[in-house]
C-alpha cells in the first residue's frame, strides 16, 4: 500500500506541476500543448484523485485536487450550448477540408441538408481541380485559395480579401452582417504561437470595424485559451458547442474544439456537423442580428 501511495504522489505531483505550468508559463509550443489537453486529462485526473482519497494518500489527494480543480474550473464554463435559432437570417458552414476534394463535396452536401447558402473552406486543395456541384459558385475570384475559400449558392453575397490582413482572411457581406473567415496558424510549427496571435488580432481588427459581425474559422486553439483575448477585448463572444470537439474526435474527451464562431451584436447558434473525410468536423453557424 505504501508503494501505491508513493506512486500516486509522484504521478499527481507531476500532474499538478504540468497543470500550473500550462496555465502560468510563457506561451510556447509546449505550454500550448499542455493547455490544449485539459479537456482530455480532466477525467484521468479525477480518477487518480479519487483513488488517492480511497487509499489515504494525503499529498497525492492534494496534488490531484489542484490539477483536476484547475482543469474543471478552466473548462466547464466553456461546455455550455447555444440556444437554437429556428429562423436564422443567415446560415453558413465552416470546414477545414485538409486539401481533400471529397471533404468539400461532403461539406456542401451537409450545407444543403441544413439549408446553408454559404460554405467557407479552409485548406483548399492545392493544384487539384474541384468541380463544384450545380448551383454552387465561388463568391469571388479573390476569395479562392489559401487560407480560406468562400463558396455560395446565393447571388447577393460580396467577398473580399483585405490586403491589410497578412494571413489572408476573407470578409463577406451578408445583408447587414459581416463575416470574417480565418484560418490562424497552427501553434506547433515554427513561430506558430506568435503568428497565431497575430492572425487572430488581425481578424479581430477587421471585424471590429463592422457591426453586427461574426468571426468564424479554424483558430487552432481551445475555448479556454488566452489566445482569444484580442477577440474578447473587441467585444466578441464565442458561440459554445457543449462538450463537443471539431478536430480528431467529436467529443470533449477524445478531441479538441479548435474551430469556432465569435459574434458581436448578433445571436449565434453553432453545431458540430458529421464526418466529411477530413480530420476536422464541419461547424454549422446560424446567425441573427441582435
Amino acid at each position: 500500500m505504501q508503494g501505491l501511495r508513493l506512486g500516486l504522489t509522484a504521478v499527481t505531483g507531476l500532474g499538478a506541476v504540468i497543470t500550473l505550468l500550462s496555465l502560468l508559463g510563457p506561451r510556447t509550443q509546449g505550454t500550448e500543448l499542455l493547455l490544449s489537453l485539459w479537456g482530455v486529462m480532466t477525467m484521468p485526473a479525477l480518477v487518480l484523485t479519487t483513488v488517492a482519497f480511497v487509499v489515504r494518500a494525503r499529498w497525492a489527494s492534494i496534488f490531484g485536487l489542484v490539477s483536476s480543480g484547475l482543469m474543471l474550473v478552466g473548462t466547464l464554463p466553456h461546455l455550455t450550448t447555444t440556444a437554437a435559432i429556428p429562423e436564422p437570417a443567415h446560415t453558413l458552414v465552416w470546414s477545414n477540408v485538409l486539401g481533400k476534394p471529397d471533404a468539400i463535396y461532403n461539406t456542401i452536401a451537409y450545407a444543403e441538408d441544413m439549408g446553408a447558402d454559404l460554405v467557407l473552406v479552409g485548406e483548399w486543395p492545392k493544384g487539384a481541380p474541384v468541380e463544384l456541384p450545380e448551383g454552387w459558385r465561388l463568391v469571388s475570384a479573390s476569395c479562392r485559395g489559401q487560407p480560406v475559400t468562400a463558396l455560395s449558392r446565393a447571388s447577393h453575397m460580396l467577398c473580399e480579401r483585405p490586403s491589410t490582413d497578412r494571413r489572408g482572411s476573407v470578409v463577406l457581406t451578408l445583408g447587414d452582417t459581416t463575416v470574417v473567415a480565418t484560418h490562424a496558424s497552427a501553434p506547433f510549427v515554427p513561430n506558430g504561437v506568435p503568428n497565431r496571435a497575430l492572425h487572430l488580432e488581425e481578424a479581430a481588427t477587421l471585424a471590429a470595424a463592422r457591426t453586427p459581425a461574426v468571426i468564424v474559422g479554424d483558430f487552432n486553439t481551445v475555448p479556454w485559451s488566452p489566445a482569444f483575448q484580442p477577440l474578447q477585448k473587441a467585444g466578441f463572444e464565442r458561440a459554445p458547442i457543449g462538450a463537443k470537439a471539431t478536430w480528431l474526435g467529436k467529443h470533449h474527451t477524445t478531441g479538441l474544439a479548435i474551430d469556432h464562431a465569435f459574434g458581436r451584436d448578433v445571436d449565434l447558434e453553432m453545431r458540430v456537423g458529421p464526418h466529411t473525410g477530413s480530420d476536422h468536423y464541419p461547424i454549422l453557424v446560424r446567425i441573427n442580428p441582435a
